[in-house]
């Protein structure tokens, strides 16, 4: 499940919810946008995916552009109990 292209479409709440996918690609965006931001730089309440991941079982690939936006993406995650 592209965490982004979910978020963008008004669909990743109700895929969440029914455990669509095991494997997730974690990154942020803004509004309509599909940027690969840090996580924590958009607008994606990752709160909620970090819940349904763990209640399915799902692994997560962070997908930015940069090295430093990957630790930080992951830093944040773990904030949420990913990782």
């Amino acid at each position: 499940l592209d965490i982004g292209h979910a978020h963008v479409n008004g669909c990743l709440p109700q895929f969440l919810h029914d455990g669509a996918s095991r494997y997730h690609y974690l990154y942020d965006c803004k509004g309509i946008s599909e940027a690969h931001l840090e996580i924590g730089q958009g607008s994606i309440h990752f709160a909620p995916v970090a819940t349904a991941m763990y209640a399915h079982g799902a692994r997560g690939v962070v997908d930015v552009p940069t090295y430093r936006g990957a630790y930080n993406s992951i830093r944040a995650l773990r904030h949420f109990g990913i990782g």
